[in-house]
């Protein structure tokens, strides 16, 4: 679908408004058709997007501001015009980079592999790094991007992930101290670190350490993803094998699960009851929320208001669970 710019009837400009330009007139145009495409009238987008992408590239950097600015969190232009953009120096598209929803993980790796450090720092800060994103951004030779991941909240790890950084931390400092305090953190991998830590951050890490059989408080060794948990599939994005699992590790009908699953306090209580960490509590939840369509609806406030609930024992959550009466 090509559409020329001469074609476009531009706005007369009003006082105090911003200035209708071609460009502006072709994003509508553009957003029109997405939504036409999306309602079942499919429209080929892709020419149109890249002659956009072509605009906007050629346009002085506080207009391709403001362009970024409009375009960040839409989910209606197709990809093909939001990775053009990512072309752009990471001072000017980071947003894009860090929140985009039409930028899935296969655009993601291909903008991770063309090798710019800022453009990987900004994806490293996403919400929403699969397993595969994720191994691509470690393998880079970058310490402030692997710190950068250390300190995201909403990263699910793999153990693999976890024994990469632990060795890299051998000769990285920076590192060391996020390693210690992180929730993912299992106890082999804190008696590796161990070895070379200072004195000050191996008195941190001792005091993650159980008296009495010496591994590391936070239930990492069961919260790691292996193949086949409900947490590898939550990780890789499958719904209905993570809650098979679930119930598999609960030994419950998956319709508890289902039932729980429509609750924001049943879902602190699965949660707990599956052995989850209160750390981890919020990038789980998240997880699940995406995807199961936004259910259940809890801001981060009310969500915070279930702390409570992520103290109890796995029995007491389980017991609670079963309890509970969802509408």
């Amino acid at each position: 679908m090509k559409v020329s710019s001469a074609a476009v009837p531009v706005r007369p400009v009003v006082a105090g408004a911003r200035q209708e330009t071609p460009v502006r007139a072709l994003l509508r145009l553009l957003q029109i058709a997405s939504y036409k495409s999306a309602s079942g009238k499919p429209v080929d987008l892709t020419h149109m997007s890249r002659q956009v992408a072509e605009l906007i590239l050629k346009a002085p950097p506080a207009e391709q501001v403001s362009h970024i600015a409009s375009l960040t969190h839409a989910d209606w232009p197709h990809a093909e015009l939001i990775a053009a953009l990512c072309a752009l120096p990471a001072s000017l598209c980071a947003p894009l980079l860090r929140h985009s929803p039409v930028l899935d993980q296969g655009w993601l790796w291909k903008i991770v592999q063309a090798g710019e450090e800022g453009h990987a720092l900004s994806i490293g800060a996403r919400t929403d790094l699969g397993p595969d994103l994720l191994t691509a951004l470690i393998r880079r030779d970058q310490p402030a991007l692997w710190l950068a991941l250390l300190n995201n909240p909403h990263i699910l790890w793999l153990n693999e992930h976890m024994d990469v950084l632990v060795e890299r931390a051998r000769n990285h400092l920076s590192l060391r101290g996020a390693l210690v305090r992180h929730p993912a953190l299992s106890a082999v991998q804190a008696e590796r670190l161990l070895g070379f830590v200072g004195p000050v951050l191996k008195t941190q890490l001792l005091k993650r350490i159980a008296p009495s059989g010496g591994q590391v408080i936070p239930a990492a060794p069961r919260f790691a993803a292996a193949k086949g948990s409900w947490l590898n599939r939550l990780q890789h994005g499958d719904l209905e094998g993570c809650r098979t699992a679930m119930a598999r590790q609960l030994n419950q009908p998956v319709a508890v699960i289902d039932k729980a699953l429509r609750s924001a306090a049943a879902v602190a209580l699965l949660l707990r009851a599956l052995g989850v960490d209160p750390a981890a509590f919020s990038s789980l939840f998240e997880r699940l929320q995406g995807l199961n369509d936004g259910q259940p609806k809890a801001t981060p406030a009310q969500r915070r208001l279930l702390t409570p609930l992520l103290q109890i024992s796995e029995d007491e959550a389980l017991k609670r669970l079963k309890a509970l009466k969802v509408s």
